[in-house]
């Protein structure tokens, strides 16, 4: 259920006798409590569970003192406030605002789509059409409404590398050693480059130009319109964790365990961070940092403009990429998924799932959802880290979901699944 916070009002109307000395022998009083709109179930915690008073508009006597009020309507969770039944006679909550769940549509299937293989590219959603690959060697556009194909383009291995959609194209890397770029709303090839080596990480895009890397030691940027080599610059070794593109900078973590810095509109080299070992994910930008994380589990605040290493904390090994909100950074490692606050430069809770969570978690409306190899899809609570449901999903290999319009889309295995989220409103 959804404990909401957020934008939703209400308030107490006093008694005369606000600031009056109680009767000592007095412990108990007469609320009114109402809602808008009425008909809320009205609960009160008591010895840490919350039991049912009644439904607005009630009247009950309370015992004196600070008390958690919980208003549930329609079936899911509403409004939580703290009121001090001393100092009052009426409590009205007022719910008609905020993020809505109904738990019993949490995590139902709508539809699953089931490709030739393991789908082992990252999803995107763009407007009505969600795209990914697989170890089936295709390239597929589904319905995200139905769930049915649009299109598939196939290729000549393995797809590994999460695509980027930018106006009328879309674009990817397989393990072929071509980077393709097709017309989105047919599937046609518009062009291809031959690298020589897989290209499988994240794909970054500046003004007007594609910027990947490749396992064959390289960085290139070619020409959105028609595939032409801008730059390349060479790693020492090969790179698997993609580009990050802030401003006129490009950052790329390298499996010769560098996070290098390049200028984006020459490839040149700013500066270079050892990392320590082999770093397999792609960084991102916090304020006036850059993270990254290496295989060993150790994750790096670094300033974006000298390289210098500003802070680390140590997680488990093999860490999955990471999400960031705001100042929230969330990983998986092992079995474990992380919360790390990165301003406090503190941990705020660890999960543990019955397997390894092989992907980055994904937060939408202060929940986190992931895959695990104990073979179940997770919903937690952003806040406490704490398990809100799961399903079976049957297979133990998954990438990251994405959320689109209270919907849900994430790989099992050979199958991409849309769930409901639960959220009304």
């Amino acid at each position: 259920m959804k404990m909401v916070y957020g934008r939703v009002f209400f308030f107490v109307i006093f008694g005369i006798s606000l600031f009056a000395q109680l009767d000592p022998g007095i412990t108990k009083k007469n609320i009114k409590i109402t809602s808008d709109p009425v008909g809320a179930e009205v609960y009160l915690l008591i010895d840490g569970k919350f039991e049912l008073l009644g439904k607005t508009p009630l009247e009950k006597e309370i015992k004196i003192g600070n008390k958690d009020l919980k208003f549930i309507l329609n079936g899911y969770e509403d409004l939580i406030i703290k009121v001090n039944s001393q100092n009052m006679k009426i409590c009205h909550g007022k719910l008609k605002e905020g993020e809505k769940y109904n738990p019993a549509l949490q995590g139902s299937i709508l539809w699953k789509f089931r490709a030739g293989n393991d789908i082992t590219a990252g999803p995107v959603v763009d407007k009505k059409t969600i795209y990914f690959g697989g170890k089936d060697n295709k390239f597929y556009a589904v319905d995200i409404a139905s769930g049915k194909p649009i299109w598939f383009f196939e290729t000549g291995f393995h797809i590994q590398s999460r695509p980027l959609v930018a106006d009328k194209m879309v674009f990817f890397g397989a393990n072929d050693n071509k980077f393709y770029a097709l017309r989105k709303e047919t599937g046609e090839l518009l062009w291809q480059f031959q690298a020589e080596d897989w290209i499988n990480g994240s794909i970054g895009l500046y003004q007007k130009k594609i910027i990947f890397a490749s396992k064959d030691n390289k960085v290139y940027c070619l020409n959105e319109e028609d595939g032409t080599e801008v730059w390349r610059f060479e790693t020492e070794y090969s790179n698997s964790g993609g580009v990050l593109i802030e401003g006129k900078q490009v950052f790329v973590g390298s499996e010769d365990e560098k996070l290098y810095a390049l200028n984006a509109d020459t490839g040149e080299k700013l500066w270079s961070f050892n990392a320590k070992d082999k770093i397999m994910t792609r960084a991102e930008v916090f304020e006036k940092w850059i993270v990254t994380v290496n295989i060993s589990g150790k994750l790096y605040l670094i300033d974006k403009k000298t390289g210098k290493e500003a802070w680390k904390i140590k997680l488990g090994e093999n860490p999955s990429q990471f999400f960031l909100e705001k100042q929230i950074l969330y990983i998986s490692a092992e079995n474990k998924v992380y919360t790390i606050d990165l301003k406090a430069r503190k941990n705020l809770w660890i999960f543990e799932a019955g397997d390894t969570v092989p992907a980055m978690p994904f937060v939408k409306d202060k929940r986190v959802y992931f895959i695990s190899a104990d073979g179940n899809f997770y919903a937690l609570d952003a806040l406490k880290g704490k398990k809100l449901w799961s399903i079976e999903t049957g297979d133990w290999f998954g990438s990251t979901p994405v959320f689109q319009d209270g919907k849900i889309y994430f790989p099992s295995g050979s199958k991409l699944f849309c769930l409901n989220s639960g959220k009304i409103r």
